[in-house]
């Protein structure tokens, strides 16, 4: 026979036929058992082991990546703090002055000199005489006109103009005073007494006849 299985004969008292018996089963050490046991606990505790440093390595790439994009180095503890630079002010810029419009000067236009003649002024010096010592006191008379082309003096015309009955024929300046620029014989000039008052005018007379005329009463 070639099947290794051993077989057991009988002795054949009956003819009884003969039983193939099972192989028994190969008995697997105490030790081995437990090396297999052992085994397969490192194998499940380093696969769990491998899980979770890659769970972690893969948290780590999402904290170290959030809200850049890009890895950053995660910074290094040193024993020696670092001294931060003071910041450097920035310095405030002074405002431009605005510069401020020349007023554009207004050129003054003079008003045209007036042709109407005038007596600007017309004194007499004194006005009140002193006669209780004598007959006659020296006044002194002064005028000054404008635009007159004639000037007339008179004495008690009765009247405001001198043209009519001027004390001299002669017209005098536009301007001067009794002392200088009366006719020879009347300078100076005196005021008769024993009237009590006497009228003195000087008429100023245009190129076109008009004319301006002022008075002035003496007492004495």
């Amino acid at each position: 026979m070639s099947d290794d299985t051993p077989t057991q004969r009988f002795d054949a008292a009956g003819d009884a036929p003969t039983e193939k018996l099972a192989a028994p089963t190969p008995t697997v050490p105490l030790e081995v058992v437990e090396e297999r046991k052992s085994r397969r606990l490192l194998i499940i505790l380093a696969s769990i082991g491998g899980a979770l440093l890659i769970a972690v390595l893969i948290v780590l790439i999402i904290l170290l990546t959030r809200g850049s994009g890009t890895p950053s180095t995660l910074p290094t503890s040193s024993g020696t703090p670092t001294a931060s630079a003071t910041p450097t002010p920035t310095p405030t810029p002074t405002p431009t002055p605005t510069p401020t419009p020349t007023p554009t000067p207004t050129a003054t236009v003079d008003p045209p000199p007036s042709t109407e003649v005038s007596v600007d002024t017309f004194t007499i010096n004194p006005s009140t005489v002193d006669c209780s010592a004598g007959s006659s006191v020296v006044i002194t008379i002064k005028w000054a006109t404008e635009n007159a082309n004639e000037v007339y003096f008179g004495v008690d015309t009765g009247g405001s103009d001198a043209q009519e009955a001027p004390f001299f024929g002669d017209s005098l300046p536009a301007s001067g005073t009794s002392t200088n620029d009366f006719p020879n014989g009347y300078r100076p000039f005196e005021y008769t007494c024993g009237n009590g008052s006497h009228t003195y005018v000087i008429t100023a007379v245009a190129t076109d006849g008009s004319k301006a005329s002022k008075i002035i009463k003496v007492t004495g």
